[in-house]
């Protein structure tokens, strides 16, 4: 991290600005997110690039468990609706990623999140029961895999699709809707939900938002297999 606040050091007066950081890794946010947030305030004497002068410029620093929790994150955000990034979302997953973020500091010799057990037996043993009951290692690796079997292009005119992935029977079957069809694409959503079966996970992606994710976030379409890891390291 000094590299980067110290990177413009060799030539202070042409070279961008640094602003301040943000540990949250040191003081780690409620919801479990930790990294440290490096803020810059781009500077040039280019007459091309003046215009930019002044705009502020973030990078994140995460370790690999760190990223690899933050991955986990949105795939359940993506596959449940919930908005846990901005403390929204059932409060069982929430509290899961919370206590796994404790756990993973503990590996890292970090502060623990606020609101996490100090005791290591009780912050395992809460962990524990809420992974038996989100059956978390079974979902994530249902939903990364179902991620990976997202359509990469248009090949029926399709601008959404249906996601179905069934635990159970390790079935996914995807169907494409095309632009006039969008109301009965959400029927056809609001039907798997209303089933309300605990094994078969649903989510309507539109072809912008799955391409624009795989683009933004090509990590995710690997595995959770680094997420899960840690977290049987920590429960066993």
């Amino acid at each position: 991290m000094k590299l980067y606040e110290q990177g413009r050091s060799k030539n202070p007066t042409k070279r961008h600005e640094f602003v301040h950081n943000k540990d949250y890794i040191l003081c780690p946010k409620d919801d479990g997110y930790r990294g440290v947030h490096l803020i810059y305030r781009y500077k040039s004497t280019s007459q091309k690039h003046r215009i930019y002068n002044g705009l502020k410029i973030e990078i994140q620093l995460r370790s690999r468990l760190q990223h690899a929790w933050a991955t986990a994150v949105e795939t359940v955000s993506l596959f449940t609706g919930q908005a846990l990034k901005s403390s929204g979302g059932e409060a069982e997953w929430r509290r899961f990623f919370a206590l796994m973020s404790s756990a993973i500091a503990l590996r890292e010799k970090q502060p623990l999140v606020p609101g996490t057990p100090i005791e290591k037996a009780k912050l395992l043993e809460e962990l524990r029961r809420l992974t038996r009951k989100l059956n978390v290692q079974k979902a994530l690796r249902g939903w990364t895999y179902a991620l990976k079997r997202l359509p990469a292009k248009n090949v029926t005119n399709a601008v959404a699709f249906l996601v179905v992935l069934d635990l159970k029977a390790w079935t996914l079957n995807t169907t494409g809707f095309k632009k006039e069809e969008l109301g009965k694409a959400s029927e056809a959503y609001l039907a798997v939900e209303k089933a309300a079966n605990p094994d078969v996970h649903a989510v309507l992606v539109s072809l912008e938002s799955a391409h624009a994710m795989r683009s933004a976030y090509p990590n995710y379409y690997l595995d959770a297999t680094t997420f899960i890891n840690a977290l049987e390291f920590a429960i066993r």
